[in-house]
């Protein structure tokens, strides 16, 4: 995909000596590097029971006496 998107023009001896063609190769571009939108997800917020600043809980986790 590189030899496409930066010179223009694919690099057919690697396709070749693997015995793909320039089709298939799209095609397995297609399958494994793009996700299908049902895949994509956005990891949620983080929220804390008590509404304390995260920031400060974060290096007192474990240490009691921290808080």
């Amino acid at each position: 995909m590189r030899s496409i998107r930066v010179e223009g023009n694919p690099d057919r001896t690697i396709a070749a000596s693997i015995g793909l063609d320039s089709e298939s190769i799209l095609k397995m571009y297609d399958l494994l590097a793009i996700a299908r939108l049902e895949d994509r997800f956005v990891i949620p917020t983080a929220s804390h029971p008590d509404k304390s600043p995260l920031h400060a809980i974060q290096g007192c986790t474990g240490f009691p006496e921290c808080r």
